[in-house]
């Protein structure tokens, strides 16, 4: 058994027509905008006051979980901790070996480095590290010298065993 064509159009047009008029926006009371301006051309505008948060990540935090791979294990990263302090020169690391020169120009050799007045240099201690050091006076057995991580300037002097 054939369904006219004519029959399945109509009913195809009826029912178009009855979800026009039984649709829920047929129902809706009109809304005016907002703005009060016309109704065309503000639909698809962005307020002006809309926020957009932002992400914040804490990669500090003891467990943390990727989303995307969540059955990777993932360490925190450590805080970065900053401190002012320089380091602490120990007196016994800096020694005065000599002293030398007429009186214009005095030299002192400090841990076999051979400094004058006014003259800054690295100084290499017995356990090998490096210390800038500026000499700033030169007396008959002493030396006053200034260490790059110590406010003060220190004296020298030449040890009585030599």
């Amino acid at each position: 058994m054939t369904i006219p064509r004519s029959i399945i159009i109509s009913l195809i047009s009826g029912m178009t027509a009855g979800m026009m008029i039984f649709s829920p926006s047929s129902h809706a009371a009109p809304t005016e905008p907002a703005s009060g301006g016309s109704v065309g051309g503000e639909t698809n505008s962005v307020a002006a006051d809309a926020v957009i948060p932002q992400s914040v990540f804490d990669l500090t935090a003891k467990n943390i979980r990727d989303p995307f791979y969540p059955d990777t294990l993932r360490r925190p990263i450590p805080a970065l901790v900053t401190t002012n302090a320089l380091p602490v020169v120990a007196l016994s690391s800096l020694v005065l070996k000599a002293l030398s020169g007429s009186a214009g120009q005095r030299l002192a050799l400090i841990n076999n480095r051979t400094l004058e007045v006014g003259e800054s240099a690295e100084v290499t201690t017995a356990n090998g590290s490096k210390i800038k050091v500026h000499c700033i006076d030169i007396k008959e057995s002493s030396v006053f010298i200034k260490v790059e991580s110590q406010p003060e300037p220190i004296e020298l002097h030449l040890r009585k065993d030599f």
